[in-house]
Formats: structure tokens, C-alpha cells, sequence
């Protein structure tokens, strides 16, 4: 799951739990700041009360990727509700799609420029070139 990812539910101690609003509203320093709003409860919470709703949903989501709509019609006949939330749903990716697009570019371009200052000490041309063999 690509929602804060940093966190692991499974093994979050009890303590980690009540202070990020997992059992109830945050604690201070909390609130959290999460996609530019502030919540007091952990982002993952509603998944983790009902992931059979959301997979669902998911489920639903990933057909449509493919052509098929859950209920029958066209995208205009379907319930509004599927609609608003596939919306949201492609929203979310397209912003996680870009953050992980800006960290790649980032470590390429860091890459590059350690790259460009390790070189140029050396011989120029196809290493097989300056061997004494």
C-alpha cells in the first residue's frame, strides 16, 4: 500500500497506535498532516475498519482499468457514487505516481552528477584500448 508506506500496521505496538490515532483521535504533537490537511486519525484507519467494502471498491476499480464497468451500461449509467470514487482513486494515484517519478529523477540525477565528478581522471575510449596484454 503505497499510504505511508513508513508504517506497518501489523507490528505498530499499542502505544504507536493510540499516539498516531489508530484507536481514537491523535494525540499531541499529532494532529497529522496528511495530502495538505490536517486529521487526528491515521489515514489507513478506514481501510483497516472495512477492507472488504474497499477491496471491493478496489476489485471494481482495477475492472474499469480494463473496460469492464460493475454494473451494466455505459460510464454515465453507473452508480454516482463508483464515479466520485474512482475519481478520487485516480487522483491519488497520479499524485503518488508523480512523488515516486520526482524521487527517481532525483537519485538518476544525483547518480549522474557523482558519475560526472568521479570521471575524467582516466584514459579516454574503450577500456580493452590501454591494456598492456
Amino acid at each position: 500500500m503505497r499510504l505511508l508506506p513508513e508504517r506497518d500496521c501489523n507490528d505498530c505496538p499499542d502505544q504507536d497506535r493510540v499516539r498516531w490515532g489508530c484507536v481514537a483521535d491523535a494525540m499531541p504533537p499529532m494532529p497529522i498532516n496528511f495530502d495538505g490537511e490536517r486529521i487526528l486519525r491515521c489515514p489507513r484507519k478506514p481501510y483497516l475498519d472495512n477492507p472488504d467494502w474497499y477491496n471491493r471498491i478496489l476489485e471494481f476499480y482495477g475492472w474499469r482499468e480494463k473496460g469492464f464497468l460493475p454494473n451494466p451500461g455505459t460510464w454515465r449509467d453507473q452508480d454516482q457514487r463508483f464515479v466520485t470514487i474512482c475519481a478520487v482513486i485516480d487522483k491519488a494515484k497520479s499524485d503518488a505516481d508523480a512523488e515516486e517519478n520526482e524521487i527517481r529523477d532525483a537519485k538518476q540525477a544525483q547518480m549522474k552528477a557523482q558519475g560526472r565528478r568521479g570521471a575524467g581522471g582516466g584514459q579516454k575510449g574503450h577500456p580493452s584500448k590501454h591494456w598492456n596484454g
